[in-house]
C-alpha cells in the first residue's frame, strides 16, 4: 500500500476500508506466533537462564500464543463495542480488523527489529545481563504502549466527529484498554508457576 493512502485513511475513519479476513486472521495469527515465540525465548533466555530448564517449553510458548491472541482480539472486540456505544454509526468489525492488521504489520517488523537488536549484543558484545534486561523491558514497553494507543486512536477517530465531549469517552477508553493488559500481564506471569505447578504434581 502506497504511504499516502495509508496517510490518508488515518486520517479519517473509512467503513469502507476493507481486506479480505481470509488475508488478515491468518496474518495476525502469524504476527503473533512469529513475535509471541521470539519474544518467548529471548526473554527465557535473557530472565531464567536455566533456572526453569524443566520447564516443557511447548506448554509454556502455547500458552502464552494464546494470550496474545486473546489480547488481540479482547482489544479489537472492546473497540468495537465503544464505537459502537459512542457513535451513531458503527464500524463494521472486518474494517477495524483491516486498519488492526496494517498497523500490527508495523508493529511486527518494529518488534522483531528490536529483538533481534537485544539478540545481538547478547551474542557479539560483552555485556552484562542488566542493560540487556533493560533493553528488553524497553522494547516491551514500546510494542504493548503502540499496540495501546492505536486503538485508542482510531476510537478517537470515530467520535470526534460526533456533537460531545470527546474527555470521558476517551478516560473510559483508556481504562478498558489498560485493564485489558493488566490481566494479560497477570496471565503472562502466571505461565510458568501453573506449568511448574502441574510439572510437580506430573514428578
Amino acid at each position: 500500500m502506497p504511504l499516502s493512502f495509508l496517510m490518508k485513511i488515518h486520517r479519517k475513519l473509512y467503513p469502507t476500508f476493507l481486506i479480505s479476513p481470509y488475508i488478515t486472521i491468518p496474518l495476525l495469527l502469524l504476527y503473533t506466533l512469529i513475535t509471541g515465540s521470539f519474544g518467548h525465548l529471548l526473554g527465557g533466555e535473557l530472565f531464567t537462564g536455566n533456572a526453569i530448564s524443566n520447564v516443557p517449553f511447548i506448554s509454556t510458548l502455547l500458552l502464552r500464543i494464546g494470550i496474545l491472541t486473546i489480547y488481540v482480539a479482547s482489544n479489537l472486540i472492546f473497540l468495537y463495542f465503544m464505537i459502537r456505544w459512542f457513535r451513531k454509526k458503527p464500524i463494521g468489525i472486518l474494517s477495524l480488523l483491516s486498519y488492526y492488521t496494517v498497523f500490527i504489520t508495523v508493529v511486527f517488523i518494529l518488534s522483531n527489529c528490536l529483538f533481534l537488536l537485544v539478540t545481538a549484543i547478547n551474542r557479539f558484545f560483552n555485556i552484562n545481563e542488566a542493560p540487556l534486561l533493560i533493553l528488553f523491558g524497553i522494547s516491551l514497553v514500546i510494542i504493548f504502549t503502540l499496540l495501546n494507543l492505536y486503538p485508542g486512536y482510531l476510537f478517537y477517530l470515530a467520535i470526534r466527529h460526533r456533537p460531545i465531549d470527546t474527555f470521558w469517552p476517551l478516560i473510559l477508553y483508556v481504562i478498558g484498554i489498560h485493564l485489558i493488559t493488566y490481566t494479560l500481564l497477570r496471565l503472562w506471569n502466571a505461565v510458568d508457576i501453573l506449568i511448574l505447578w502441574n510439572f510437580g504434581s506430573v514428578i
